[in-house]
């Protein structure tokens, strides 16, 4: 009874946080900058995954990260090599990370840049209904993410007796660390490349998401990250498939009702994201990012199945360019001994 009770708080916890999390940018995205509460939430992603996954003292930094990558990568979108080289750079950095342990944070930051680079944000100002473009892009975007970054450490720093203290990082030699760093810029770039020249309509960015995500370091964790995300995004974009069906069926959806729904599973997902099992963070996570991303789709299970489909392209691409560059590592390091 006493576990129940903590699991539900836990989850009631987590619920309340991606709610107060993303207040602040449906507020400004009501009365300033229209579709401003996306770009917010894009800020706050990472350094919250910061903050769930024990790197609270990194949260702040994480924050102008984001917000700096972002805004190149708004600088550079429209430009399919210029936008690959970028993406595939910062995921190959962020691999270097896992040296000392601390590439969570980067991974969910470079997810950030996969979607604004392969799906530009499109906003305008609520007063005018003018579209925003060029250098002023670049600024608001920039803002919006810093501030989204900044709320979600400010949160995490009130909120941080009651997370449960996260697992200690674990440092990794430079022979296993390198081929990591590699294989996510070598697959990262791909689906970068792919995304951007077959013109996915912004779906794409789901192949990058999967790619970072499930490459690891060691073939053990990639072999189970495979596993819980195949089976995970399978279950839960069934679990999309039925809540759109049933939301249509009521005419609720493109309404409140469908981010509210969204709302609560990210917030399910958020509290299994540092005590797990994966791929139940994974199950609550895919249904609700799809039900608050497509919220303004026309077809939305036609969305969802798309979504599902290219998170499995992106699964396959992640463990073949892993698979060879490990391989060729192997052999550089045979033949170097």
């Amino acid at each position: 009874m006493l576990a129940h009770l903590k699991s539900a708080r836990r989850i009631g916890l987590a619920i309340v946080f991606v709610a107060v999390l993303i207040t602040p940018g449906m507020v400004m995205g009501t009365i300033w900058v229209e579709n401003a509460w996306s770009v917010f939430f894009f800020g706050a992603i990472p350094v919250a995954g910061a903050v769930f996954g024990g790197n609270q003292r990194l949260a702040p930094r994480f924050a102008f990260l984001t917000a700096g990558t972002a805004a190149l990568g708004v600088v550079v979108a429209g430009n399919t090599i210029l936008s690959t080289l970028v993406l595939a750079t910062v995921a190959g950095l962020v691999g270097l990370t896992a040296k000392r342990g601390q590439q969570s944070p980067g991974i969910m930051m470079t997810i950030t840049l996969g979607f604004l680079i392969v799906s530009p944000a499109v906003l305008s100002w609520r007063s005018t209904g003018e579209q925003i473009t060029g250098n002023m892009l670049v600024v608001v975007v920039f803002a919006f993410i810093l501030g989204g970054g900044l709320w979600a450490s400010l949160i995490g720093f009130v909120v941080r007796k009651r997370i449960p203290a996260g697992a200690q990082p674990v440092t990794l030699d430079s022979h296993v660390v390198i081929p990591y760093a590699l294989s996510l810029f070598v697959a990262t770039g791909l689906a970068a490349f792919g995304a951007l020249t077959f013109g996915t309509d912004g779906l794409g960015a789901w192949i990058i998401l999967t790619v970072v995500l499930v490459v690891q370091p060691d073939t053990a964790s990639m072999r189970a990250k495979v596993t819980s995300r195949v089976l995970g995004t399978l279950a839960g974009g069934v679990i999309a498939v039925a809540a759109l069906a049933v939301l249509q069926s009521m005419n609720l959806e493109h309404d409140f009702a469908q981010l509210l729904v969204a709302l609560i599973l990210i917030g399910l997902a958020m509290s299994y994201f540092q005590s797990g099992p994966y791929w139940k963070y994974v199950i609550f996570l895919t249904p609700g990012v799809i039900l608050m991303d497509s919220n303004r789709v026309n077809d939305q299970i036609l969305v969802a199945e798309l979504r599902v489909g290219f998170t499995l392209l992106g699964a396959v691409i992640a463990v073949l360019v892993a698979v060879g560059v490990k391989s060729l590592a192997s052999k550089v390091h045979y033949s170097g001994s």
